[in-house]
């Protein structure tokens, strides 16, 4: 299952998604693109990383910033 993350601007460069736990912890950072014509990321390597638990999504691009929290059932 992948992870879709829309995000509230566009940007032809890459998209830095870095993921941490509650404890600040970081599990995952990689830079991403957008999808064609829209302003969102598909994380697929993502899901097989986290194990269950709650995690901050972080995607900044362009001087902007973008949280969202992250809840993996398992």
């Amino acid at each position: 299952q992948d992870i879709q993350v829309t995000l509230p601007y566009g940007s032809d460069d890459g998209v830095l998604v870095v993921v941490r736990d509650l404890t600040g912890r970081e599990a995952f950072s990689k830079v991403m693109p957008l999808s064609q014509n829209n302003n969102f990321i598909i994380a697929r390597d993502l899901l097989g990383q986290l194990t269950a638990g709650v995690y901050i999504i972080n995607a900044s691009s362009e001087n902007k910033d973008y949280s969202k929290k992250l809840i993996i059932n398992k």
